[in-house]
């Protein structure tokens, strides 16, 4: 091996060591209305970022989309049914470390006026989760 391709190794493993993974910062839960966008924003930041995308989840129609130049991500999504499996967001940096982001998600089905709750939820770390409705009197929802 040539001096120049030595060194150049020991300078990518030691940024390797010292390379931190992408940071995700955004909403822990979201809520969301069948058949009604919603849209939420991630933060993003890494030096050295290759790539955020959505790596699990069944999101069809869900749309990521970067705010110009910024380290800000808008992810829009009008679901059309409830999910079975959480929605996953990783990003990756040039050095391959990875980060992944799993928001809560918060169906809402309430009709005629009803609110969505999650008190009574009886499993309130699900995700996704199917929220309850608290109706007016008489109303059905």
């Amino acid at each position: 091996m040539l001096y120049w391709q030595e060194t150049l190794s020991i300078n990518v493993l030691f940024k390797s060591a010292a390379n931190n993974p992408p940071n995700i910062t955004g909403p822990v839960s979201f809520m969301v209305t069948l058949n009604e966008e919603s849209s939420f924003l991630i933060n993003v930041v890494d030096d050295n970022l290759a790539s955020f995308s959505i790596i699990s989840g069944e999101v069809e129609g869900g749309v990521l989309t970067r705010d110009g130049n910024t380290s800000l991500y808008t992810f829009t999504w009008t679901p059309t049914a409830i999910i079975e499996s959480p929605i996953v967001f990783v990003a990756a940096d040039e050095l391959n470390a990875s980060s992944l982001y799993e928001p809560r998600v918060e169906f809402c089905q309430c009709l005629n006026g009803a609110v969505c709750t999650l008190q009574g939820v009886l499993d309130q770390l699900a995700n996704p989760v199917d929220l309850l409705c608290i109706c007016s009197t008489g109303e059905d929802s």
